[in-house]
C-alpha cells in the first residue's frame, strides 16, 4: 500500500492551497470566468441581452400537460393579477419541494430553465427537478384546499396545484 503523506496544515488547508494555485494557473492562462448557470451580457454598447449558460446532463424531455381544473384556476388567478406575467415554477425553494407553484411577476434564476408550457403559462424547473422528471409526462392538476398555505398565487383562492404523472 502507498504511504500516506501528512501535513501540519491539515486536510482543509491543503485543499484551499491547491484550489488557490489552480485559480492562479487558470488566471495566468487568461481563461474567462464562466461558471455553470452564470448569465453574462453579450451585446456591448447596446441594450443588454443575457444568455444563460447552463450545462445540463438531462436525458429525455419533460412533457407538461394540464387538467381542465388547473386551467380554470389559472384563469381565476389571471383575473386577480391583471397584466402580470404568470409562471409555473418547480422546486424553487426549501419548503416547496417538487410541487408546481404559480407566481405572478416572478424573477427567475439562471438555473431555472423552461421545460414546457401549461396553457399560456411558461413552466420552469430547477436542475434537480429536471433530472427527476426527465423522460416523463407531468400533469399539473388543481385540488381544492382551503387550508393550504404558501406563496403560490392560487392559495388565496382556496386551491393548490399538484403533480400527477401521465
Amino acid at each position: 500500500m502507498g504511504q500516506r503523506l501528512s501535513s501540519p496544515l491539515g486536510r482543509g488547508a491543503v485543499r484551499r492551497l491547491q484550489a488557490e494555485r489552480h485559480r492562479a494557473r487558470v488566471r495566468a492562462r487568461g481563461h474567462p470566468r464562466v461558471h455553470r448557470g452564470e448569465a453574462r451580457a453579450r451585446r456591448p454598447g447596446g441594450q443588454p441581452r443575457f444568455e444563460v449558460l447552463v450545462r445540463s446532463s438531462v436525458r429525455g424531455v419533460v412533457r407538461i400537460e394540464t387538467t381542465p381544473e388547473a386551467e380554470d384556476v389559472v384563469a381565476r388567478v389571471r383575473e386577480t393579477h391583471p397584466g402580470a406575467d404568470l409562471v409555473f415554477v418547480f422546486g424553487s425553494g426549501c419548503c416547496e419541494g417538487t410541487a408546481p407553484h404559480l407566481f405572478a411577476g416572478y424573477a427567475l434564476t439562471p438555473d431555472q430553465v423552461r421545460v414546457g408550457t401549461a396553457g399560456s403559462v411558461g413552466v420552469f424547473a430547477d436542475g434537480h427537478v429536471r433530472h427527476l422528471y426527465a423522460g416523463r409526462t407531468v400533469v399539473i392538476d388543481a385540488e381544492a384546499d382551503p387550508l393550504a398555505d404558501g406563496f403560490s398565487a392560487e392559495i388565496p383562492l382556496g386551491w393548490r396545484f399538484v403533480v400527477r404523472y401521465g
